[in-house]
């Protein structure tokens, strides 16, 4: 394995234990995925979708999966940076906390 992929890897893997660690909130239920491709269970498709729309509304292009309403896609461009991440996740907590209160 080539030291560009090594380097991938290991930066994915970093991103993923950031996304997991950052979005701790109640609605969340678990985290899916693996690397950059992530399902939020939220629970169910109102609350889903009604996180969506304010996360959209807030800058965080995001939906749900056909097959699990219930799950908010999270799939950023793989040459996000941290703090792009960091902020997105920011967002989307931000979200959670006015949706959840």
């Amino acid at each position: 394995m080539g030291i560009l992929v090594t380097n991938c890897k290991k930066k994915d893997i970093r991103k993923e234990e950031n996304i997991r660690s950052t979005l701790k909130h109640p609605p969340i239920k678990k985290i899916d995925g693996k690397g950059l491709l992530l399902a939020v269970d939220v629970g169910d498709e109102k609350t889903n979708h009604n996180i969506i729309k304010n996360c959209i509304a807030n800058g965080v292009i995001t939906d749900w999966f056909l097959f699990a309403p219930h799950k908010m896609r999270i799939a950023p461009p793989l040459i996000i940076t941290d703090d792009e991440l960091k902020s997105a996740c920011n967002v989307i907590n931000n979200v959670l906390m006015s949706w959840w209160v």
